[in-house]
């Protein structure tokens, strides 16, 4: 079964674990993870990790069907960075 079609969850899951990149952040980088309909609606969660690769969630994360999952980070300076995640472990709702 696919689990994300176009970017978009087709199932509910709950969320345990995840893995993000280095972003381009310099130093001192917050992530954060979340999801909604689109990248300009998002609902924001965290910061999750501060400098880590990878993270246990302190809280399952539950993503209706239907959302797009995202991550984003944030610096000592206060830019903002995209950063790519990876979902470790996961249960389908």
């Amino acid at each position: 079964d696919t689990i994300v079609a176009a970017g978009v969850l087709t199932k509910a899951i709950r969320i345990y674990q995840i893995d993000v990149t280095n972003p381009s952040a310099a130093v001192d980088y917050e992530v954060q993870i979340g999801y909604g309909p689109d990248l300009n609606n998002m609902y924001w969660f965290g910061p999750v990790t501060y400098n880590l690769a990878s993270v246990t969630l302190p809280f399952p994360l539950e993503v209706p069907a239907g959302q797009r999952l995202a991550a984003r980070c944030r610096d000592s300076a206060a830019a903002q960075n995209t950063v790519d995640v990876k979902i470790l472990a996961y249960t389908i709702e």
